[in-house]
């Protein structure tokens, strides 16, 4: 979004507090805040010449234009919120591959799975963990996000990148398991009684 227009650089700030932090609204000088970390801060300011700064008259008449064209909904004096939720969209691992038995082969975990529209897909445009999306698809509430997921065409740079974020999460995994396990007799559980274990291999 280098070149992008105020008024889709504003929507972005809107959206995203609305849907990413899951605010009722942003005030007007909260979206001038973080429109300066945005194309819209790169301005010149010097070569400018206004009553108010460039970013501010920028995002004014940017608030302006969407509110006049029904974007975005006052919540109050200088309180902005969108229109309406965005529209979820459900996406499915890129890297599962259709075989012509009518399974799902996963070449990251090397194993056939079951229905990836279920286990491999990820909800954009709403926080999946926040609360539950009772609507097609939620099944990825309950079964954690694949680190090996990817939205893009798979490749070999990518596949072998996944297989590494899977391999450590599953390390992580074990050591969680272990540490929160009760066997006394391991060193990463958190009931581990050295001198039993000491006495077990006596």
């Amino acid at each position: 979004m280098v070149n992008a227009k105020p008024q889709d650089v504003v929507y972005g700030i809107i959206e995203r507090s609305r849907i990413d932090c899951r605010l009722p609204y942003i005030t007007t000088s909260q979206i001038k805040i973080e429109a300066k970390d945005t194309s819209l801060g790169n301005k010149d300011e010097e070569k400018y010449s206004g009553v108010k700064s460039r970013i501010d008259t920028q995002v004014d008449q940017a608030i302006r234009e969407l509110y006049r064209k029904g974007r975005i909904i006052k919540k109050g004096y200088g309180r902005w919120s969108i229109n309406r939720f965005v529209q979820i969209k459900q996406i499915v691992c890129e890297h599962i591959e259709d075989k012509e038995d009518g399974r799902h082969w996963c070449p990251i975990k090397n194993t056939y799975i079951g229905d990836p529209e279920k286990q491999c897909n990820v909800l954009f445009g709403t926080d999946v963990h926040s609360k539950p999306i009772k609507k097609y698809g939620d099944g990825i509430v309950h079964i954690r996000r694949c680190v090996g997921f990817t939205d893009k065409k798979p490749n070999a740079v990518r596949i072998e990148n996944s297989k590494k974020a899977v391999a450590v999460q599953e390390e992580r995994d074990e050591l969680d398991r272990r540490r929160n396990s009760h066997d006394i007799h391991d060193p990463e559980s958190k009931k581990y009684m050295p001198k039993l274990h000491e006495q077990k291999e006596d």
